[in-house]
């Protein structure tokens, strides 16, 4: 008799669940992964929340997020499942770019474009609080727009990559010695905690 998919193992290093990620059960009852149904819900090592699968996963959300696409979301979940991140937490990256702040991020990928192509930026006379006007002059920009997007997008997912792995450890770190601090650490926290001075023999 066939079986359902197998529950991942959850690794958590804080001991509770990231509540800022989607949940699978979120996902399908969205009707924009209904044809990605099968491939995501089928493949465990897909949710599974460890640091590697965490990190790969916020670097593909990070690398699709920057370039404005009405599919970001679904293009984060695909490239996820291709390099066996966690789905989750590509889709939440995707959310980096946002009215608040798809601006200052595009405003960089334009200056590492012009860097990188040699062409001039010159800033035109337009409403700098409308993001369609701000897209539109970027759209008549082509290439070096284009080449600015890709290389921010390289680097955003990079250092995402980068900083998931850091505090990931770090917060595993913590934890470990928080729980193997010592008898005597255990009393100077107390006491300072309660606002004594430690006694001597602590």
């Amino acid at each position: 008799m066939p079986q359902g998919p197998v529950q991942p193992r959850i690794l958590l290093p804080t001991g509770h669940k990231m509540r800022w990620l989607p949940t699978r059960e979120k996902l399908a009852t969205d009707p924009r992964f209904a044809r990605l149904a099968g491939f995501l819900f089928s493949r465990p090592w897909l949710w599974a929340l460890n640091r590697r699968a965490v990190a790969r996963g916020v670097a593909c959300g990070l690398l699709v997020g920057v370039i404005p696409l009405p599919t970001q979301m679904v293009l984060a979940a695909v490239l996820a499942g291709a390099a066996h991140g966690h789905v989750p937490a590509a889709i939440a990256a995707t959310w980096l770019t946002n009215p608040i702040t798809a601006l200052p991020i595009w405003w960089v990928a334009l200056q590492l474009g012009s860097l990188a192509t040699g062409v001039p930026l010159t800033l035109p006379d337009i409403d700098w609080f409308s993001v369609a006007a701000v897209w539109g002059w970027m759209k008549e920009l082509g290439q070096p727009l284009a080449i600015g997007l890709c290389m921010a997008a390289a680097l955003l997912s990079a250092a995402g990559y980068a900083t998931t792995m850091v505090l990931w450890r770090l917060v595993i770190v913590r934890r470990y010695r928080g729980r193997h601090a010592g008898p005597a650490a255990l009393r100077r926290r107390a006491v300072r905690a309660a606002g004594r001075p430690p006694s001597p023999r602590s």
